[in-house]
């Protein structure tokens, strides 16, 4: 995880990067799914953002083309998908289904505008081939925002069943990050393998 604070003039106040280790309980089934793909209609129950059960399919029938289990690419201003913040520095656990304290999209105080998420190509590295997940939150609330938290929301769209939203991971920052009105705030996700 690379994170990056700006200035309204692009000079950068505050920059680290730290290994993510924090898949959720999510994750594991989500996986376990696609292995278990025998046949139409294959699914595993989840706890979506809300909290409540969700069917997560791996498959659809044939007549009900159009799974798209794993989208984190949402636009600018929204937040029912891709990386999110939030302000809560409470302890990653397992069962986590959404962000402690998530900070919503906006103007207003402790809100931040979100940019829409990027997925850039396969950096086919011989060594550690990899990919980035990107997203920009800007502080226009008119004070400091502290984020001690991080996530990753993923989009299954069924056009039969119906949207599903799912977190698949979780930060929680060893040292709060502060966002300082008119600064940016971006977050990348590097996905790769190593050896």
């Amino acid at each position: 995880v690379d994170l990056e604070v700006k200035d309204k003039n692009g000079k950068i106040i505050d920059k680290r990067e730290f290994f993510s280790k924090s898949w959720v309980k999510n994750w594991i089934y989500m996986i376990r799914a696609f292995f278990n793909t025998t046949g139409y209609n294959q699914y595993v129950i989840l706890k979506d953002t809300s909290g409540a059960n969700k069917t997560f399919y791996s498959s659809s029938s044939a007549s009900n083309r159009g799974l798209q289990p794993l989208s984190v690419c949402a636009g600018s201003g929204v937040t029912t998908h891709g990386i999110r913040v939030g302000k809560s520095d409470y302890p990653w656990d397992k069962e986590q289904f959404q962000l402690v304290d998530p900070i919503g999209h906006g103007t207003g105080t402790d809100q931040l505008l979100h940019g829409a998420v990027t997925v850039e190509d396969v950096v086919d590295d011989p060594l550690e081939p990899s990919f980035r997940v990107t997203r920009a939150f800007t502080n226009n609330s008119g004070s400091s925002i502290t984020v001690n938290e991080l996530g990753i929301y993923v989009h299954q769209f069924e056009n039969y069943y119906g949207h599903g939203y799912f977190m698949i991971l979780r930060d929680v920052l060893a040292s709060p990050v502060s966002v300082p009105d008119g600064n940016t705030l971006t977050v990348r996700y590097t996905f790769f393998i190593t050896y």
